[in-house]
Order: C-alpha cells, then sequence, then structure tokens
C-alpha cells in the first residue's frame, strides 16, 4: 500500500524527535514495543465485538468506504481514543495521518495538530460514491472536522490541495510533501528491451481494481506481451476469465516486486479516478522503467516530466500504440533515461530532509516556550 509507505516513511524522518506511533488495528492484536531508539509502536486491543460491529457495517452498506465505520463507531471505540488521550498529556505534537480517524481525535485539544493529506477525500469520494450521498456527507464531515483542527497540513498533490481550498476555504495553511521512492542504480535499457513482461502494481484502492480489469482488455489486443498485475487490485478479476498472457499475482514480497520492477520491459498505469499521486508512478520512476500512463495516472507531474519519462494514453487503442512504439529503441532508451533522471526529484532522502525541516519548523512556530519531551 503506498499509503503505508508514505507514512512509515516519514515517520523515519523523524530520527531527531521521540515518537510514538499509535497505529489503529481492527485484528485486535495488541502492541506495546521499543521499534529503536527513538520509535516506540503502540496499538490497542479494540475487541471482538466492535470487530464483530465493523464487519456488520461493512457487510450492510459501507463496502465501498470503510473509513465511515470510525464516524459511526466513534463513541465506542474507548480503548483508543482513551490511549490517545494518555499519550497527548506527555507529548508536544500530534501527527494525525489520514482523515479516517479525524473522529478519534476531536477531543484532543492541548497540543498542536498536523494533518498529513494522502487524498482531497471528498473529490475522491465523489468519484468513488457519488451515487451515496449518505457517504458523502460522512466523508465529508470527517475531513472537515480534520482540516479544522489542525494547525497545518501537508499534503502530497498541488492539485489536491488546490482541491481543498477550494471545497473548504483559502486559509487552509498546507506544505507540500511530495511521494517518493528509492532512486535504485541505473539499468542498462538493453536488458530491459528483451523483456515482453509489463506491470502494472496497486492495491486494493477501487480506482486500482477499475484499472487492473482495463489492463486484461488490453492484454487482449496485444498477445506478443505478458501483462503481470500485482497487488490487491486483482482480487476481483476471475481467472477463469483471463487471456492466456494475463498473469495475476496478489500481494508479493519487496524482493519480489523488485524483480519484477528490474527485468520488465514497462510500467501500464491506465487509471481513470483517484486522488492524490500514485507512489508506484515514483518506484516506477526511481527504477528507470518506461512509464505508459493515462493523464489521470500522471497527475501530480510537471509536463517536461510527462514528455521525458512517459507515454500518455487514454483509452484502449491508444495503450496499444503507446506500448508499440517502445519496440522503436530511441523512443525506449530515451525513455528509460527520462525517467532515470526525473526520480532524482522525488528521492525519499530529499523527501524526508525537507519534512524534518518542516517539523523543526512547526515547532519552532508553535512550541518554541516549551522544553521537547518524549
Amino acid at each position: 500500500s503506498g499509503g503505508k509507505e508514505r507514512t512509515l516513511t516519514l515517520i523515519e524522518a523523524l530520527s531527531k524527535h521521540e515518537v510514538t506511533f499509535l497505529s489503529f488495528n481492527w485484528n485486535n492484536e495488541l502492541i506495546n514495543k521499543k521499534i529503536n531508539n527513538n520509535i516506540h509502536y503502540i496499538q490497542p486491543q479494540i475487541g471482538h465485538v466492535m470487530y464483530k460491529r465493523r464487519k456488520k457495517l461493512i457487510n450492510d452498506f459501507l463496502s465501498i468506504n470503510h473509513d465511515a465505520v470510525f464516524e459511526i463507531l466513534k463513541d465506542d471505540l474507548e480503548v483508543f481514543t482513551s490511549t490517545l488521550s494518555e499519550l497527548s498529556k506527555q507529548a508536544d505534537l500530534l501527527i494525525v495521518d489520514h482523515y479516517s480517524v479525524s473522529p478519534l481525535v476531536q477531543n484532543i485539544k492541548n497540543i498542536p495538530i498536523i494533518y498529513n493529506s494522502h487524498n482531497a477525500e471528498l473529490d475522491l469520494g465523489r468519484q468513488v460514491h457519488g451515487d451515496s450521498p449518505e457517504l458523502l456527507k460522512i466523508v465529508e464531515k470527517m475531513e472537515t472536522r480534520i482540516l479544522k483542527q489542525a494547525q497545518e497540513i501537508t499534503y502530497c498533490s498541488k492539485l489536491d490541495f488546490i482541491k481543498l481550498q477550494n471545497q473548504y476555504g483559502s486559509g487552509i495553511v498546507g506544505t507540500y510533501i511530495p511521494n517518493g521512492a528509492v532512486v535504485q542504480n541505473q539499468i542498462d535499457y538493453r536488458d530491459r528491451l528483451r523483456s515482453r513482461d509489463i506491470i502494472f502494481v496497486g492495491s486494493g484502492h477501487p480506482p486500482n481494481r477499475a484499472a487492473a480489469k482495463e489492463v486484461v482488455k488490453f492484454a487482449r489486443s496485444l498477445p506478443e506481451f505478458n501483462f503481470i498485475i500485482i497487488g490487491g487490485c486483482g482480487n476481483e478479476i476471475k481467472s477463469t476469465s483471463l487471456p492466456s498472457n494475463v498473469q495475476v499475482v496478489g500481494h508479493v514480497n519487496d524482493t519480489l516486486l523488485e524483480g519484477y520492477f528490474k527485468t520488465s520491459f514497462a510500467f501500464i498505469n491506465p487509471m481513470s479516478g483517484g486522488s492524490g499521486t500514485h507512489l508506484k508512478m515514483m518506484k516506477a520512476l526511481g527504477y528507470g522503467i518506461p512509464i505508459i500512463t493515462s493523464k489521470i495516472g500522471a497527475r501530480g507531474f510537471s509536463d517536461q516530466e510527462i514528455e521525458d519519462a512517459m507515454l500518455l494514453a487514454n483509452n484502449e487503442g491508444d495503450f496499444s500504440e503507446k506500448i508499440k512504439m517502445l519496440k522503436n529503441e530511441k523512443v525506449y532508451r530515451d525513455l528509460c533515461e527520462g525517467a532515470y533522471k526525473h526520480s532524482k526529484t522525488y528521492s525519499w532522502d530529499k523527501i524526508k530532509k525537507d519534512y524534518s525541516d518542516f517539523i523543526d519548523g512547526f515547532i519552532n512556530k508553535y512550541i518554541k516556550n516549551k522544553t521537547i519531551k518524549p
């Protein structure tokens, strides 16, 4: 999941501070352990009763938006909220990662808050479940609450930040912290050129599932290529209906994922919806692999980055045509080199340094008269 990678990478950037990572999980597993010298990981047990209530809600009407469960059950998740309340008494700063937990932090008033926004959630909700006014109302309530409560936000998409300001007011204070990737050793494009594997990577997020189904359509007209669908995005694809040149591999470990990125011919991203920016696109840049993407899949990138590192396509015919263009060695080489060049802009090392500087500046601005405590 790209969201988890962003979360954990930004936590790693806070090495100068004592950090308690308070995690929410419905699996009822109790965690309380030291991760390293400065990070303590706590996950309270939620209880079997709450787990069953959540499951019923999802089965009834929240199957397309699990986040709304937090708003409905917020008054009953007392173990988590009481743990948060006690921790906040000892802390100087609360970073809220993702709007879904906003119902659980609404009573925290004693410390400043930074909201790490992954998406323009209401805009995304209109795309994913626009036919459910009840769900949209819950999403808007949750997003409105955390935007009002936070002193500042960090965002990964400049376009999303504009959407947030248009929706909730220009007074929102935000700092751009993009998504990133580890820049790999550059791979000789001629080694890739011999491959016929084209990969799509995505979590089970609804826009990713829709894109995975599009990949299956493209594959039927390009039998000379092998299409590999990686991650939860392929969970709804029935194996009995797959053409012979499509492989759905599901979740893979980091080593296998690295192998796919290093050895495949191209990366495809036929997204038709969604919000934020795509960590999978940053990862593809980091491996210097040619990218064929829809305009929506390329959101967040500059015109120059798109021109140098990507081929844009917006329908089945376009994707087939652009994939065939990669058979031209000069086109292929230029895209590989362009992708690798621009990956350095999105190096996690650089982003972590920028994030650390932002946190230090925030502390100086809001907490300068306090001694930094664990």
